[in-house]
């Protein structure tokens, strides 16, 4: 996609009332800007659980866990539900940069 047609995306993606009908546009996107095994939007919460807005992942396992035990409560260990109330409002961050030493190898990572 050449700088035209991205920010035409993007305009379209920020004056949209809502996700719906963009989910695969917005997937084929991140996918070819960054190499990733899944790709969610979250909406965090400080006084809740978050909402998931768009929720791409590949494995059946991974998926199931997800949409089930995440917003229940693994949210509050995510690091990116800890930088969410720390960083400016709106960042994009990889999980290596962001998570706490050795957290790939914990059992909280999934």
């Amino acid at each position: 996609m050449d700088k035209t047609g991205e920010y035409a995306f993007f305009t379209e993606l920020v004056t949209r009332s809502s996700l719906r009908g963009l989910e695969k546009p917005l997937y084929d996107y991140l996918s070819k800007t960054f190499v990733s095994q899944t790709v969610t939007i979250i909406l965090y919460k400080r006084d809740g659980p978050p909402t998931l807005l768009l929720t791409r992942v590949q494995d059946p396992e991974l998926r199931a866990h997800f949409e089930t035990r995440y917003a229940q409560i693994g949210y509050i260990l995510d690091p990116f539900y800890t930088i969410a109330f720390d960083e400016a409002p709106y960042t994009a961050n990889r999980l290596r940069e962001i998570s706490p030493d050795r957290f790939e190898t914990s059992e909280y990572f999934a």
